[in-house]
């Protein structure tokens, strides 16, 4: 096996200070770079330089998130010159390939042997076996979506024999997690090298984007849900405090994390966002190449009844405005997936509809329109969905990110204004203009995200933290 840097890869500056700052931390540490900046090349170049170091040979881990990203992996893995081991699913179907392959490594029969894997198949007995036999040798381990790895049921098994550690991720920390970021953080050495997204845009690296939020409210009939479930809530929190219970403890009450996920699924799947929707469909003059971010969640919508907001937004766009969409979710099979990417990189498919399975890893860089209907607190989530449409593809010359965000109505409630559930609920769409705020921040159309060139909503940004007092 000879290892080297493809002849059609030339690295860019950034990726090179990032394998040296790695390199000169002792080779740990997690590189934090913008979603579509090249992070898989950039690990496989520092792998390259490891592994034919003056002390050659070793072994390489790559654990990427998903089983669609191992092919991934595998492929560009394969470009650098490594023969990788595939370790995913049953165990009988790799673990005498990789035993066989490690063992030959250990006698010096090969200097150097790389095995790709899933999270899932990481954290299990056998292969954990074999990341035991590594003791005594030059071992790196590469971690795709780091963050993944600092779930309870993963950080227990990261390797202390294995001695360099490469993390990557547009998004290091784990949201609402400071005990799994914290491990992390120890276990690989903290972060070494950023390279963010407006540096990446402005180096041309990424491309400009218009970001356009669209405002809506619930309907009668939603309201009377809503409601009803504000009241519940509010009931649960005074029998909460009534019981004594320590105010720290009463959000993790578990009746009452589950009417807060309720009354949250009224909001995600409001009805208004569906005629939003239809209303920009109809005037956008173009329709090719754009993803749709949708709930997983049953909504009550008038015309389809209880339906997955997903299946809802493909009956509308489909059925009715009659453009070309599919889903494209964990429910497809690999190959249908990798069918629906082929059919809309050459148009026959002009939208994707999805709900997580495009946020990490998929490559679909000829996008460049996304509605975001299932808006998201959780940084990591709305990271990836950006930069899913971020990437430089042939005649892209900008981005367009609609969101569809609901108002919380506070002002028809009928409750006091300071009371719990008020704050709780403007606190909790603090987080959610938080979110809105960052992507207007990098956006062409900063700092309040209106414009008068693409279909817009009414009311502003800055209108509706007026209304809710949050300026």
């Amino acid at each position: 096996m000879t290892l080297s840097l493809p002849s059609h890869i030339t690295l860019r500056p950034y990726q090179s200070e990032a394998i040296d700052t790695w390199t000169a931390a002792g080779h740990r540490g997690i590189l934090a770079m913008a979603t579509g900046t090249g992070k898989t090349i950039t690990a496989l170049a520092a792998a390259t330089q490891y592994l034919t170091a003056p002390t050659a040979g070793g072994v390489l881990i790559i654990i990427a998130p998903y089983l669609h990203l191992v092919d991934q992996w595998d492929e560009e893995a394969r470009a650098f010159g490594f023969t990788p081991v595939t370790a995913c699913g049953s165990w009988e179907q790799w673990y005498s390939e990789l035993q066989q392959r490690l063992m030959e490594q250990a006698l010096g029969v090969s200097a150097v042997e790389a095995v790709i894997t899933t999270k899932a198949t990481f954290a299990g007995e056998k292969f954990q076996e074999q990341i035991g036999t590594l003791s005594d040798r030059r071992t790196l381990l590469v971690a795709d979506e780091v963050h993944h790895l600092g779930a309870p049921d993963q950080r227990t098994h990261l390797p202390a024999n294995v001695d360099a550690r490469l993390g990557l991720s547009a998004t290091p920390e784990r949201a609402y997690d400071e005990t799994g970021t914290e491990k992390l953080t120890r276990y690989f050495g903290g972060i070494v090298f950023e390279y963010g997204l407006d540096t990446a845009i402005q180096a041309g690296h990424l491309t400009d984007y218009y970001y356009i939020p669209h405002f809506v409210e619930l309907t009668d009939e939603e309201m009377l849900e809503y409601g009803a479930y504000t009241s519940s809530i509010a009931n649960r929190i005074e029998r909460l405090k009534a019981s004594d219970t320590d105010g720290a403890e009463i959000f993790d009450d578990p009746v009452l994390t589950q009417l807060l996920i309720e009354r949250a699924r009224i909001k995600g799947g409001a009805v208004q966002k569906f005629d939003r929707l239809q209303t920009i469909l109809e005037q956008v003059e173009s329709h090719t190449r754009s993803l749709v971010y949708c709930g997983d969640s049953t909504v009550q919508h008038p015309e389809f009844g209880p339906i997955r907001q997903i299946d809802a937004a493909v009956k509308l766009i489909g059925a009715q405005l009659d453009i070309p969409i599919h889903k494209f979710t964990y429910e497809e099979s690999a190959a249908t997936r990798q069918e629906l990417l082929n059919g809309f990189a050459d148009e026959q498919l002009q939208m994707l509809a999805a709900i997580r399975c495009l946020d990490e890893g998929v490559d679909v860089p000829a996008a460049h329109t996304a509605y975001l209907m299932a808006s998201s607190k959780n940084p990591r989530e709305f990271v990836q969905r950006r930069g899913r449409i971020l990437r430089p593809a042939p005649g892209k010359t900008e981005a367009v990110i609609h969101d569809f965000v609901t108002i919380p109505p506070l002002d028809e409630l009928g409750m006091d204004a300071d009371s719990e559930v008020i704050g709780m609920e403007q606190q909790l769409f603090e987080g959610e203009l938080a979110r809105i705020e960052h992507f207007a921040h990098s956006a062409l159309n900063r700092p309040d995200a209106s414009l008068t060139s693409f279909p817009t909503s009414t009311p502003s940004l800055a209108e509706v933290k007026q209304r809710l007092a949050l300026v």
